[in-house]
C-alpha cells in the first residue's frame, strides 16, 4: 500500500511538473527574446537545472516536497522581479518618451506674411510627433502639460507678432522703428498651459516685415516643458 503511494505521488508530481515546465518555458522564450533582461532567465534555467537534477537523484521523500516548492518560490520570485524591472526600466521609460512634444521651425517663404493669418513656418528643423502642421502653421498639442513657445523675427520695418490660441490673442510683441532697411531682429516667448488638441500659432498685424532670407531667417519653437500629470 505504501508504493501505491509513492508511485502516485510520482506520477501526479510529473504531471505538474511538466505543465510548468511547458508553460514557463514558452513564457522565457517568449520573454527572452523580446526583452533586454537575459540575466534573469539565464539565473531561472540555472535554478531549473540545479533542482532538477537533485529531484531526480533524490529519494521521493518529504525533502522532495520542499525542494518542490522551493521550485515554486524560486519561479514567483523570478517574475516578480522581471515584471518589476519590466515596469520600472521600460514601461516608465516608454511612457516617458511617449509623453514629450517639441518642434523648431524656420520660414522660408519670400515676401510679408498675410496680415492677421497664421504665420507659414515651411522648413522644418524638428518636429516631434509631428505636431506642427507646415502646411497651416498651427501646432496642435497632442501631449497634455505646460509649453513654452518662443520666436526670434527678422525685419527691416515696423513688424508686430501675435502669439494665438484657438483664435484668442495670448501675447504680443511689436518692434517700431524709424530707419529703414536697417535689419534687426525681434524675440518673444511664454509659457502656455495646453489641453490636447489645442492649437497655437504666429500672426503679424498690420505691421508685419518679416523677412525670410538667408542672412535673416525667422524661427518659431515650443517644447513640452512638464507634462499634465
Amino acid at each position: 500500500m505504501y508504493y501505491i503511494y509513492i508511485y502516485i505521488y510520482i506520477y501526479i508530481y510529473i504531471y505538474i511538473y511538466i505543465y510548468i515546465y511547458i508553460y514557463i518555458y514558452i513564457y522565457i522564450y517568449i520573454h527572452s527574446i523580446y526583452s533586454i533582461y537575459s540575466i534573469y532567465i539565464y539565473i531561472y534555467i540555472y535554478i531549473y537545472i540545479y533542482i532538477y537534477i537533485y529531484t531526480v537523484y533524490t529519494v521521493y521523500t518529504v525533502y522532495t516536497v520542499y525542494i518542490y516548492i522551493l521550485y515554486i518560490l524560486c519561479i514567483y520570485i523570478y517574475i516578480y522581479i522581471y515584471i518589476y524591472i519590466y515596469n520600472v526600466c521600460v514601461v516608465s521609460t516608454f511612457t516617458a518618451a511617449e509623453a514629450y512634444s517639441a518642434f523648431s521651425v524656420s520660414r522660408s517663404v519670400p515676401g510679408p506674411p498675410q496680415r492677421n493669418q497664421p504665420i507659414i513656418f515651411s522648413n522644418v528643423i524638428t518636429n516631434y510627433n509631428n505636431d506642427f502642421n507646415t502646411d497651416t502653421g498651427h501646432f496642435r498639442c497632442s501631449v497634455p502639460g505646460t509649453y513654452y513657445f518662443v520666436y526670434h523675427a527678422s525685419s527691416t520695418e515696423k513688424m508686430c507678432i501675435l502669439l494665438m490660441m484657438n483664435g484668442t490673442r495670448l501675447g504680443s510683441w511689436c518692434d517700431i522703428k524709424t530707419t529703414r532697411n536697417i535689419r534687426q531682429v525681434s524675440s518673444g516667448g511664454l509659457a502656455v498651459y495646453l489641453q490636447r488638441e489645442q492649437e497655437v500659432w504666429l500672426e503679424t498685424s498690420d505691421h508685419r516685415a518679416m523677412t525670410s532670407i538667408p542672412a535673416g531667417v525667422s524661427l518659431f519653437s515650443g517644447f513640452l516643458m512638464h507634462p499634465q500629470e
